[in-house]
């Protein structure tokens, strides 16, 4: 009877044991394949990275730069997934962005202040008057920019680039700053939180040579919407210019790998 309950109790360790074993190899297969896909994506993303570097290289304006930058960051995020997201983000707040869109706006606003007709200078969605720009996104108001005795000289790009909106000048002396904005700017949603009042979850990368929306939702970054914003010419170049030349870092992919910059990509706009 002892003999029976040992060979019982040795048949169900035996057993065990292989279904142990059985569920480690079928763990083990999924992890290497998972390491094997991965390898594989990250093979995919170092050659499309060339390519685009190379693309930027060869078309030297800032609205090809950007765009190949923007096809770059779409491209790894789609291989490698959420952290290579998180980290565009990162880089995104990281980097003088706020600054540049705000060059880019106080450019175009400062140019529809000294004209009293409307020109083709304005950027995709936006509607300009005498005394304002307002931003359009899908049919909606997302901000409304006023331009209260806007003197561009009086702007101190550094403060604007460390503390946002709080970095303009108070020419009226009544606390208000010369560039206004509502909670839903879709300037200041991502770029930072703590200006826009709102502390909406989304990061908008959008620049003249394309259209980049990361939005987070239950923890996980996913792209949303891909463009490809309309070029134009004249005083629009100037815009691409603006945005380009203020974006020190664009971005970066892993973490571990220098970060795309002016002179990385080979240009000197």
């Amino acid at each position: 009877r002892r003999n029976c309950s040992a060979q019982e109790l040795k048949k169900d360790t035996w057993q065990a044991m292989c279904s142990t074993s059985t569920k480690l190899g079928i763990t083990a297969n999924k992890s290497a394949k998972i390491v094997e896909t991965t390898a594989q994506n990250l093979e995919e993303v170092t050659k499309q990275r060339l390519k685009m570097r190379i693309y930027a290289t060869s078309n030297v304006s800032a609205e090809q730069v950007m765009k190949a930058t923007m096809l770059e960051a779409f491209y790894a995020g789609q291989k490698l997934g959420g952290q290579t997201q998180k980290n565009i983000l990162q880089a995104t707040r990281d980097s003088d962005y706020l600054k540049g869109r705000l060059d880019e706006f106080l450019d175009t606003s400062a140019q529809i202040k000294d004209q009293a007709t409307e020109t083709e200078i304005c950027l995709e969605g936006a509607i300009r008057s005498g005394d304002g720009l307002k931003i359009k996104e899908g049919g909606n108001n997302h901000c409304d920019f006023t331009l209260p005795n806007l003197d561009t000289k009086k702007i101190d790009i550094k403060a604007i680039a460390s503390q946002g909106i709080a970095g303009m000048p108070d020419d009226g002396g009544n606390g208000n700053t010369n560039l206004q904005h509502s909670e839903k700017c879709v300037l200041l949603a991502q770029t930072n939180p703590s200006l826009s009042g709102a502390g909406n979850l989304q990061c908008d990368i959008k620049f003249a040579g394309g259209w980049l929306k990361l939005a987070r939702n239950n923890g996980q970054t996913t792209v949303t919407k891909v463009d490809d914003v309309s070029t134009g010419t004249g005083a629009s170049a100037g815009i691409w210019k603006a945005v380009h030349t203020s974006t020190d870092k664009v971005i970066s992919l892993t973490g571990n790998e220098d970060s795309i910059t002016n002179e990385t990509i080979g240009t000197t706009q």
